[in-house]
């Protein structure tokens, strides 16, 4: 016995659909376009947030990159207040001759985000703690500019907006090759209204797979830890490595920084430093994280002896645990790091998808509301003729 005929169950989609896409669209295309503005947060800070980031005039011709070691110094000189543990702890440029940032704690009490010449070793700029264009964008995209109650809501936005991509492929699939061939074409030959839902069926089917991974890692960021537990729960928990420590001989010299990331640059050279930490603590080893240009799991996290150069622990996202390299994947996939330049092109454009597919699905609706109101009028004109 059927309780609902295919008509019925596919007008039931169609109206979750269509609901769906006019009150989920508009978040949708807002996260859409902000994430394709964060495709290239990183060339945006280095062109007009940081610009020193990417490049730093040298002072003269042939001029020679001032040892780190020497740059901390200075910076221990100017910078009487700042701990070790800030001066141990940097970002160095993507490329050689970009400014390194440190976050230093000045005369005033004031700690900030300070980029450093690597030629001279002399301060750049020290940037306040007022957001840039590019933090509101970041806010947005991650929290909807109402912080932990915004990225919770933006995680179960992620789930509609996956369920409203899954129903549209429902609504879309084809019963035929023909209609196949119909639906991943536009008919320009058509009217208005056709080619506005031709665009509608474009738009949503061929990035279909993209724009659904995208979604759903979205969210799977936002509930990183319950997800996480059942991803373990399947695989295995993945345990963390436990951090390696020093055993300090009496009267040993620590190598200097400039020795030990060039041993780092050896481990993993066919990426760049995202951050280095020098040990402030006898047993603490010095530790860098470097990452690869691409890759979905592109990190990794490099443990060095600070006496004697001794490789301690290399781990490398690739190499980790199932379960952490399914979870890592998540972000890997979302925000594009799986390719270089072609990719995050595709990703730029794919930003901008679920935008076109609100807009033609508020005319597509407008259009069917207008022409059944036309329709309704028609029909009480002929029942008023023959009342007449």
């Amino acid at each position: 016995m059927k309780f609902f005929s295919a008509a019925a169950l596919r007008r039931g989609v169609l109206i979750v659909h269509l609901w769906l896409g006019l009150i989920v669209g508009i978040y949708f295309s807002i996260i859409g376009v902000t994430g394709s503005v964060l495709v290239f947060s990183e060339e945006l800070q280095r062109q007009q947030i940081m610009p020193e980031r990417g490049y730093v005039a040298p002072p003269q011709t042939g001029a020679q990159l001032m040892p780190l070691s020497q740059v901390i110094g200075k910076l221990r000189s100017e910078f009487p207040d700042a701990p070790e543990a800030q001066l141990g702890f940097l970002h160095p440029p993507a490329h050689d001759g970009g400014a390194y940032l440190f976050r230093l704690t000045d005369d005033k009490k004031k700690t900030l985000v300070t980029s450093v010449n690597p030629y001279t070793g002399e301060v750049i700029k020290r940037y306040g703690t007022g957001r840039t264009w590019l933090d509101w964008v970041d806010d947005v995209h991650v929290n909807l500019l109402f912080a932990d109650p915004g990225k919770l809501a933006n995680g179960y936005g992620g789930l509609l907006a996956g369920l409203l991509v899954l129903s549209g492929l429902w609504l879309w699939w084809p019963r035929t090759i023909r209609q196949l061939k119909i639906r991943l074409s536009v008919k320009r030959s058509g009217g208005a209204g056709r080619i506005i839902s031709d665009l509608h069926n474009v738009f949503g089917m061929y990035p279909f797979v993209l724009l659904l991974a995208v979604t759903l890692t979205g969210s799977v960021i936002v509930f990183y830890k319950p997800v996480q537990t059942v991803v373990f729960s399947l695989v295995g928990v993945a345990r963390n490595p436990k951090t390696p420590r020093v055993v300090p001989v009496a009267g040993a010299q620590r190598l200097s920084i400039d020795k030990l990331m060039g041993i780092a640059v050896q481990t993993a050279p066919d990426a760049h430093f995202v951050f280095v930490q020098y040990p402030t603590k006898p047993s603490q080893a010095f530790y860098a994280y470097r990452r690869s240009e691409t890759g979905i799991l592109p990190d990794t996290r490099i443990y060095i002896d600070p006496y004697t150069g001794k490789l301690l622990q290399v781990g490398t996202e690739i190499s980790d645990p199932t379960g952490r390299r399914i979870m890592r994947s998540a972000s890997g996939i979302h925000f594009g790091r799986w390719g270089s330049w072609p990719v995050k092109i595709l990703y730029f454009f794919l930003g901008f998808i679920p935008l076109g597919l609100f807009v033609t699905g508020v005319l597509m609706y407008l259009r069917k509301r207008k022409a059944k109101s036309e329709s309704l009028k028609r029909r009480n004109a002929r029942l008023g003729g023959n009342s007449s």
